[in-house]
This record gives C-alpha cells, sequence and structure tokens, in this order.
C-alpha cells in the first residue's frame, strides 16, 4: 500500500510556447509527443524532495525538478491511498467510485466472497498455478488515458511495468498492449493471456533466462551516504530485520543454494535497490521490444517502481533504508533517462 505517490510524466519531444522578451506567452503549434512516460515511485512522501535533493545528482530527480513542474500542495479528495486505488486514479483522472476500485482487496457482492482488486480467474498469468491469482483489468470500471488514446490512435502503443501486478493493469488499462509484473512463482516478470499472448513472449523468455533476478546473491547493499552527513539512526525496534541479515546496514543479500535460502533471498530482493536496477533493465527491454517513441505515434510508457513502498513498510518512512534507496534509485533514474534522450 501507499501513503502517497510521486509521479514523473515526461513527453518527448518538448515542445509548447514560445517566450518572447516581453515575457508574455506566445502560443505555438504543439508537437505530438513521441513517448510519454509516467513513472510512480509508490509510497513517496511530498516532503522527500525538499529534504533529499541536496543528496542527489543533477541527472535523476532534480532533473526532472529543473526542468519540470514541481506541484507541491496536492490533496486526495478520498480516504483510501493504498497501491490500487492510488494507481487507478494516475492514469484515469477518476476517483474509487468511479474506477471500482475502493482498494486492495475488496468485497464483491456478486461472487459472495472478498476478492483482490484485479483478480481474474479466466485469462492465465503465465507461471502462476492458481486461478485466483490470476490477474488483468477486467475489474477497472473506467478507461484510462492509454485507453482513451487508443481509441482515436489505434497504432499507438500503451504498457505497463512494476514489480506489483495492481500497478502495472491499473496504469496500463483495459485496452493496453501488454502490462509486465513480477511473480516469484513466474521466476520473475510475467504476464497474462488477457493481452492475447497464447503463452510467455519468446522475447521475455529469453530475456529471463539472461537476466535472472537470482544473479545479485550475496551482493551487499552499502550505504552511500555518510552518517555524518545524514544523522539519522540506522537500526530500530520496530524495524523488519533484514532477511538472514539485520536492522542496520550494510545488508548482504542471502545466497540461493538452498529452497530456504532461495525463500530469503526473494524477500531480501524485493527490500533492496537491485529490484529496481532490475526493474530499470527489463523497461529498457520493454522499450526496445515495443519500439516505444521511435515514430511519429504517440505511445505510453507506465512505469511504477513498487521496491520504495515495500522498504517503507519495512524500515518506517523516515528510515535510513528509505533515505538510501532514493539516493541509489537517483541514479538509476538519471540513468534511464538518458537512454530516453538517446
Amino acid at each position: 500500500m501507499s501513503a502517497c505517490l510521486f509521479v514523473c510524466g515526461l513527453m518527448l519531444p518538448y515542445s509548447a510556447y514560445s517566450i518572447p522578451s516581453s515575457g508574455k506567452h506566445r502560443p505555438v503549434q504543439y508537437q505530438k509527443p513521441r513517448l510519454i512516460v509516467v513513472l510512480s515511485f509508490d509510497q513517496m512522501r511530498g516532503d522527500y524532495i525538499d529534504r533529499w535533493k541536496q543528496f542527489w545528482g543533477a541527472t535523476g530527480f532534480n532533473r526532472l525538478l529543473k526542468n519540470g513542474v514541481h506541484f507541491t500542495h496536492c490533496l486526495s479528495d478520498h480516504a483510501s491511498n493504498i497501491t490500487a486505488p492510488g494507481h487507478a486514479i494516475l492514469m484515469t483522472g477518476k476517483y474509487p467510485h468511479k474506477t471500482g476500485i475502493v482498494s486492495n482487496d475488496m468485497y464483491d457482492r456478486i461472487l459472495g466472497r472478498e476478492q483482490y482488486c484485479v483478480e481474474d480467474t479466466v485469462h492465465t498469468t503465465f507461471g502462476v498455478k492458481n486461478p485466483r491469482e490470476w490477474t488483468s483489468p477486467v475489474n477497472l470500471a473506467t478507461l484510462t488515458l492509454g485507453d482513451i488514446l487508443k481509441q482515436s490512435s489505434p497504432q499507438s502503443k500503451v504498457v505497463g511495468v512494476s514489480y506489483k501486478d495492481r500497478a502495472a493493469i491499473l496504469m496500463a488499462g483495459k485496452n493496453a498492449d501488454a502490462a509486465f509484473w513480477f511473480e516469484n512463482e513466474a521466476d520473475g516478470f510475467t504476464t497474462s493471456s488477457y493481452y492475447g499472448f497464447r503463452t510467455l513472449p519468446m522475447w521475455l523468455r529469453l530475456w529471463k533466462e539472461k537476466n535472472n533476478f537470482r544473479q545479485y546473491g550475496k551482493r551487499v547493499w552499502q550505504p552511500l551516504v555518510s552518517a555524518e552527513r545524514y544523522a539519522v539512526q540506522d537500526s530500530c525496534a520496530w524495524e523488519t530485520r533484514f532477511p538472514m541479515g539485520s536492522t542496520a546496514f550494510p545488508h548482504i543479500m542471502p545466497d540461493t543454494t538452498s529452497a530456504k535460502t532461495k525463500k530469503e533471498y526473494d524477500k531480501a530482493f524485493s527490500l533492496s535497490p537491485f529490484v529496481v536496477e532490475h526493474q530499470f533493465h527489463f523497461a529498457s527491454a520493454v522499450l526496445r521490444e515495443y519500439r516505444l517513441g521511435l515514430d511519429d505515434i504517440t505511445d505510453i510508457l507506465n512505469l511504477s517502481i513498487s521496491t520504495t513502498d515495500y522498504v517503507g513498510h519495512a524500515y518506517g518512512p523516515d528510515s535510513r533504508e528509505v533515505f538510501e534507496l532514493y539516493v541509489q534509485v537517483d541514479t538509476m533514474l538519471g540513468n534511464f533517462l538518458k537512454e530516453l534522450d538517446r
């Protein structure tokens, strides 16, 4: 779940107004953006920006702050800001009573039972055995920006990517070309037959073979900022113990030599910057596979970073782990923006 969401919207190329020497805005003809990239950082609190921008470089978050628009007073006119309702709002512009996504888990009066927000027992999630754990956007009751775009521009491509199924699916919408999310049971990123796939796409199988998410075994998550520069207590009684480790840095990833250590690894992976690195690598593969932004037809890539939420829950929103995660994510974001530039 998320206390709030930080959203970066990028449109390439940039073209809106020319500003004459008089300082007045003179409207000029808009260019259609070739690619719209919507980045959501789950549970990124609004005050982080002013608190941490001094620790970020020039190419990531600070680039967006310098060249973009920063809204400092945003209010949500609904009670539940957890992951599913929040991500459904981002690309529909409608509150939960319109999207039909009122919580992560909801009571379905027709089925007479509790239902996961994106549950779909009809369409297969590849690599997942239990139909109650299959997911798709069938429960979304309204259209996203991507859905509306594809109505007027059928050749446009719309894709969603996240660690969480509900984030990728609900941002992408009902008529997306695809949504991809992470499942341990499926050995990494997967998708649903809802999007027209009969099996897991071959390109995705090959990518997972070359980029196994368990490659980070025994890697060490070290803090990059000294305690003198950022004086926050590293270990608190209420923090989650890093799998097979402690509540304080450094955090060492378990190895994957046994079933027990694999299970510990999978949990540790979700609480580390390595999963964000893995996800940005995968997003780059999606860019190439779908050739997003390479012609004059507008495409949309929806990308939600979930690890910021998991680490916030495990260690607390003001923990050293959350701070250090954002310092490392800033570099990854900067590299991803450079790739979009190219």
